[in-house]
């Protein structure tokens, strides 16, 4: 295995990713099995791979604060609890029992989730290319695909600015770049541009939560939308957006602002 990477590994897409474990928010109901059956699928990967990927369980936490939220948001408690997810509401008095870190305010509705979890991007990344490495491979790296040469209906080598490399078959996992990759086979793929911008945090001395692994923010309110999780090295990622636009200007006034907005919910990270 020949391993092309254009920049460093993990830096990109991977870098940012929020790598919540869920099915919570997936449709239709095949998409949503399809994400249940990888939960289960991650202690094994982990232990495949034999090195520590900052895996976190515990679950999820959200809520509503209007009367209108609520009931949108006990119709898709309901239909997750046909489909076998493992979600509930509870009561508000609960829910600050369970994370009295939080500020929930006056919610109308709470929803935990007890079988969500998340991983560290960069260290799955890691732990794949550690694993490629044992077994023979190579890692190229601040190398660019540049164009591949066809053999009748085959991919038969990958040409990148340092090489050409012969192979037997291409997975192209390139992130943001994989349509421009795509595009040199005659492929056509559109990234799907996800609105909102990532902080993450130096260290929290103090963990962020008391046993869930991830907080997200009432969806039923004007302003920004928040999702909070703690890396197992203490950082806390934050991701924050809005139902109409992207708040990312990759400056620091964003990134001040989501960690204000985010105390806001979570006093400690102030």
């Amino acid at each position: 295995v020949d391993v092309i990477e254009s920049r460093q590994p993990a830096q990109g897409a991977s870098k940012v990713s929020y790598a919540w474990i869920n099915a919570r928010d997936k449709h239709p109901v095949r998409y949503h099995e399809l994400n249940r059956r990888s939960q289960d699928m991650w202690r094994r990967f982990e232990d495949d791979l034999q090195t520590d990927i900052g895996l976190v369980w515990g679950g999820e936490m959200r809520w509503a604060a209007t009367e209108t939220g609520a009931l949108e948001f006990r119709s898709r408690v309901a239909e997750l609890q046909e489909w076998g997810y493992s979600i509930r509401e509870i009561s508000p008095e609960e829910a600050a029992e369970i994370e009295p870190g939080i500020s929930f305010g006056n919610p109308t509705s709470v929803s935990y989730t007890d079988s969500d979890g998340h991983v560290d991007p960069e260290r799955v990344v890691d732990g794949c290319l550690s694993s490629v490495r044992q077994t023979g491979g190579l890692v190229h790296t601040n190398e660019s695909v540049t164009s591949f040469i066809k053999s009748r209906d085959s991919i038969s080598h990958v040409v990148t600015t340092k090489d050409t490399y012969e192979c037997d078959s291409v997975v192209i996992a390139a992130g943001t770049e994989t349509p421009k990759i795509a595009e040199m086979l005659g492929s056509k793929f559109q990234n799907i541009h996800s609105q909102g911008a990532t902080v993450i945090t130096d260290i929290l001395p103090v963990p962020l939560f008391n046993s869930i692994a991830a907080m997200h923010s009432p969806r039923d309110l004007d302003g920004v939308l928040i999702n909070s999780r703690q890396l197992t090295d203490g950082r806390v990622m934050i991701h924050g957006g809005t139902h109409a636009h992207s708040i990312a200007d990759e400056s620091i006034e964003d990134a001040e602002m989501l960690i204000q907005e985010t105390a806001k919910y979570l006093p400690s990270t102030r």
